[in-house]
């Protein structure tokens, strides 16, 4: 046992230990695949949540819409956009301020009144609704 104790000391006063430079780099340019692929992997991440939150505030506007019509009491109009439905306080704030429109509404009347809620700009990957 000593024996072995005693060769290892000497292999490491030696410099016959440790890590070749080769090594090393092998090691690092591992590391940096790795990080390479994980950031890229985050990178997909934030056009799918983009995406999710577009859905979400469409069924949103949609929720509004229908509450605007059960409020009018005429029940023949929707709200024509989503700064209607804000004024009326059916939304918190209008999707569409500040900045380029997310949203466009296209509404019928008559008998049996419709509205199309189309997702335009950074939403333009958002589902459309129509109710």
């Amino acid at each position: 046992m000593y024996e072995s104790l005693r060769k290892l000391r000497d292999r490491r006063e030696t410099g016959e230990g440790g890590f070749t430079l080769v090594e090393l780099l092998i090691v690092i340019v591992i590391l940096g695949i790795l990080a390479a692929i994980v950031v890229l992997a985050i990178g997909g991440l934030s056009g799918t949540s983009k995406t999710a939150a577009c859905n979400a505030d469409a069924k949103t506007i949609a929720t509004a819409e229908d509450a605007y019509f059960a409020s009018t009491g005429n029940n023949t109009n929707y709200a024509a956009d989503t700064a209607a439905l804000a004024s009326a306080k059916l939304l918190k704030s209008d999707p569409n301020v500040p900045g380029p429109a997310k949203f466009t509404i296209a509404t019928t009347g008559g008998a049996n009144p419709t509205y199309t809620i189309t997702g335009v700009g950074d939403c333009s990957s958002a589902a459309v609704i129509n109710g």
